[in-house]
C-alpha cells in the first residue's frame, strides 16, 4: 500500500476510536428532569445549593441524561406551572412533553432541622486525657473548662429527603425516601444540614438508579 495510503488509514481509524470514546463518556440512559420543590425550613443560598447538587449528581450517579435547570424554568413558564403539591397529572404531562423526558423528578424535603444535646460521657473521656493529679486536685475546675463543655455538647443535623418519579404521561409511578443525620466530632462547630442532605440525595439517586 502506498505511504500516503497508510498515513490515511491509521488517521482514519484514530479518528473512529476518539469518536467511539467520546460518544461512550455521555449518558446512554432515559431522560430526565429533575427538580428541588422550595421548603420554608430552608434558606435561599441552601435551597440553590442543594438544588445545584441535585442537577449535577442525577446524571452522575443515574447514567442518565438530565435535562438543564434552565430547561425545565422555561417548560415551566411556557405551561405556566409551578412544580408543587397541587401540580395536576395533565399539567405533568405537559411538562414531559416539552421537555421530552421519559420520567420527572420531584425531591422533596420532608424534614430539615438541627438537634442539641448534652453527651456527659464524652466530657468525661476528656477529662480522662488529662493528668490525673490536677483532676484530683480540682474537679470542679476541669468541669466548669469550656473546653469539656463544648465537647460534650452534641449537634445532629438530620435531613429526609423523599422522591417521586412521574412516568411521561403524568403518573406518580414510585417513591424513595431516604433520612440522614450528619453528626461529625465536634458537631457542635462542624454539624450541617446541607451536609446531609447531600448525602440524602446521593442515597435516594442510588435506589433510583437500580430502577430507572
Amino acid at each position: 500500500m502506498p505511504r500516503g495510503g497508510s498515513w490515511l488509514l491509521c488517521a482514519s481509524t484514530t479518528i473512529l476510536v476518539v469518536l467511539s470514546l467520546v460518544v461512550s463518556g455521555y449518558p446512554q440512559g432515559p431522560r430526565l428532569a429533575v427538580c428541588l420543590e422550595a421548603n420554608p425550613s430552608i434558606s435561599a443560598v441552601e435551597f440553590e445549593a442543594l438544588g445545584d447538587y441535585i442537577n449535577k449528581h442525577s446524571s452522575i450517579l443515574t447514567g442518565a441524561r438530565v435535562c438543564s435547570p434552565e430547561d425545565v424554568m422555561y417548560a415551566q413558564t411556557v405551561t405556566n406551572t409551578c412544580i408543587d403539591d397541587d401540580i395536576s397529572v395533565g399539567q405533568m404531562r405537559e411538562l414531559a412533553r416539552i421537555l421530552n423526558v421519559d420520567h420527572l423528578i420531584i425531591f422533596r424535603v420532608v424534614c430539615w432541622g438541627t438537634n442539641i444535646s448534652f453527651r456527659p460521657e464524652r466530657s468525661l473521656l476528656l477529662l480522662a486525657t488529662t493528668v490525673f493529679i490536677r483532676f484530683l486536685h480540682n474537679p470542679m475546675a476541669f468541669l466548669l473548662n469550656p473546653a469539656v463543655t463544648l465537647f460534650g455538647l452534641d449537634k445532629r443535623a438530620t435531613v429526609t429527603i423523599c422522591a417521586t418519579v412521574y412516568s411521561s404521561s403524568g403518573n406518580a409511578e414510585f417513591g424513595v425516601a431516604v433520612t440522614h443525620t450528619d453528626c461529625p466530632v465536634l458537631s457542635m462547630l462542624s454539624a450541617d444540614p446541607l451536609v446531609a442532605a447531600r448525602k440524602a440525595v446521593d442515597k435516594t439517586l442510588y435506589q433510583l438508579a437500580a430502577t430507572l
